[in-house]
C-alpha cells in the first residue's frame, strides 16, 4: 500500500516539474513585461554581423515602445552588426540598451549605427514626440567599417529624455552623436574620438530639424518647416579628442534657437587640424559653458555666435602647453536657409565671460567681443598671455561690467 502511495506521489511531482518546465519555456517566447531585462547573446566575427543585428532588433522590439525594457548584451566582447542594407538599430521609447562593456562595430553598407523611432518604427514627426526615455550605456560604439560617405554614427531626432552614459564613441566621417530637435537629454562620462572625415564636424552636434535647410532631412521628412530646436541638454564629464570640434552647432534659423544647453566639466584635447572651435555655441539661448579644460589644437577655444551664454570658470591652455589661438570669441550669428540669399545677423543678446583662466602664446586678444554683442559682464579673467592686447571689445559691442581682468 505504501509503495503505491509513494509511486503516485512521485508521478505527481514529475508532472508538476514537467508543467513548470513547459511554462518557463513558453515565457521566454512571450513579449517582455514592464521592467523586464532581456539578455542577448551575440557572436564575434564579421560573418556574424547580420545575425547579431537581427538578435538585437528582435530584443529591442519586445517592449513595443510602451513597456520599459532593458536589453543587455550577455557577454562582453567586440561584435559586428550589419542590417543587410542602410538601416540602423532602432530604439523605441522606454528602452535601455546596456552594452555591458561590449563594442558594437558598424559594418557593411550600414549608415547610422543607432537611431530612434516610434512604436511603429517611423523616424519622423513633430516636436519632441517620436520617442522618449531611451538610455544607451556602458560600452563602445564604433563606426569603423561602415558606410564611407559622411553619415553620423548615432542619430536621434524629435525625442525627449535621452541618456548616453559611460560610452566610447569612435571612428566616423561626420558627427559621432547628433541630437536633432531633442529635449531633456544627458550625455555624461563619454569619450569621443577618431575623426575620419575632411571637414569641420562636431563630435556632438546639437541641431534643429529643418528640411528646407537641408539639415538632417530624415527627421524633417513631411515636416520641413517644423524647426524643432534642442532644449535642456547637458554634456558633462566627457573627453573629446581627435575631432575638429568637440560639441556645438554651426547654423540656425531665426526665432528657433537651441536653449538651456549646459556644456560643463569636459576635457578637449584635439590633436587635429585646428579648423573649428572646441565648443561652438551657435545661437544658444540661456545656456552655460563652465568648468571645461581645453588644451588641444582648435580654431578657437570657445566661440559664442549669437544667443545668450554664460562662459565661466573654464581653463584654456596650461602652464606647460599654451594654446596658439584666440581663447574666447563672442560675435554675431547668421540665420540662414538653404537656397535663400538672405542671411540675417543675430547678435549676442546677453550672457557673460567671467573667471576664466587662459594660458596662451597668441599675440592678439585672447578674449574678443565683437559686432553688437551685449554682455552683462567680462570680469575676473586671468590671462597668462604675451603682449599688451589681451582683451578687446570692438565695434558697437557693449559690456555692462568690465573689471578685474588680469594679465599675468
Amino acid at each position: 500500500m505504501n509503495r503505491r502511495i509513494w509511486a503516485l506521489m512521485l508521478s505527481l511531482l514529475l508532472c508538476v516539474s514537467c508543467l513548470g518546465s513547459a511554462r518557463a519555456e513558453k515565457l521566454e517566447e512571450t513579449p517582455a513585461d514592464s521592467g523586464s531585462v532581456i539578455e542577448v547573446s551575440l557572436q564575434t566575427g564579421s560573418s556574424k554581423a547580420k545575425s547579431n543585428f537581427k538578435k538585437l532588433e528582435k530584443a529591442l522590439k519586445q517592449g513595443k515602445g510602451k513597456k520599459s525594457i532593458t536589453v543587455r548584451i550577455k557577454k562582453p566582447g567586440s561584435y559586428h552588426v550589419h542590417s543587410g542594407g542602410g538601416g540602423a538599430i532602432m530604439l523605441r521609447s522606454h528602452t535601455t540598451l546596456d552594452l555591458n562593456g561590449s563594442e558594437l562595430i558598424r559594418s557593411g553598407r550600414m549608415t547610422n549605427l543607432l537611431q530612434n523611432c516610434t512604436a511603429g518604427g517611423k523616424r519622423c514627426g513633430r516636436g519632441y514626440g517620436v520617442s522618449s526615455d531611451i538610455t544607451v550605456m556602458n560600452g563602445t560604439l564604433n563606426g569603423s567599417g561602415g558606410v564611407k560617405r559622411e553619415v553620423n554614427l548615432v542619430n536621434m531626432g524629435h525625442a525627449s529624455g535621452l541618456r548616453f552614459l559611460n560610452l566610447n564613441f569612435r571612428n566616423c566621417r561626420s558627427h559621432l552623436l547628433e541630437l536633432n530637435g531633442c529635449k531633456d537629454c544627458v550625455i555624461e562620462g563619454c569619450t569621443f574620438s577618431g575623426y575620419k572625415g575632411r571637414g569641420k564636424h562636431e563630435a556632438v552636434q546639437l541641431d534643429l530639424s529643418n528640411g528646407k535647410c537641408g539639415w538632417n532631412g530624415v527627421y524633417a521628412k513631411g515636416h520641413g518647416g517644423d524647426c524643432t530646436p534642442c532644449k535642456n541638454i547637458t554634456v558633462s564629464d566627457c573627453t573629446f579628442e581627435r575631432y575638429p570640434s568637440g560639441v556645438g552647432n554651426h547654423h540656425t534659423v531665426k526665432g528657433h534657437h537651441n536653449s538651456g544647453i549646459r556644456i560643463v566639466n569636459n576635457r578637449f584635447v584635439n590633436s587635429g587640424s585646428g579648423k573649428a572651435p572646441a565648443i561652438w555655441c551657435y545661437a544658444f539661448d540661456k545656456s552655460e559653458v563652465s568648468g571645461n579644460v581645453i588644451t588641444g589644437k582648435y580654431q578657437y577655444g570657445i566661440r559664442v555666435s549669437g544667443g545668450s551664454v554664460q562662459v565661466q570658470n573654464n581653463t584654456i591652455g596650461s602652464k606647460s602647453k599654451r594654446v596658439s589661438y584666440r581663447a574666447i570669441y563672442v560675435l554675431r550669428a547668421h540665420s540662414n536657409r538653404r537656397g535663400s540669399s538672405s542671411r540675417s545677423a543675430e547678435n549676442v543678446t546677453g550672457g557673460l565671460v567671467d573667471n576664466n583662466t587662459i594660458y596662451s602664446s597668441y599675440k592678439h586678444s585672447s578674449i574678443y567681443i565683437a559686432h553688437s554683442s551685449k554682455l552683462s559682464s567680462v570680469s575676473g579673467n586671468s590671462l597668462h598671455v604675451p603682449g599688451q592686447e589681451t582683451l578687446s571689445v570692438e565695434g558697437s559691442a557693449t559690456v555692462q561690467r568690465l573689471t578685474g581682468n588680469k594679465r599675468l
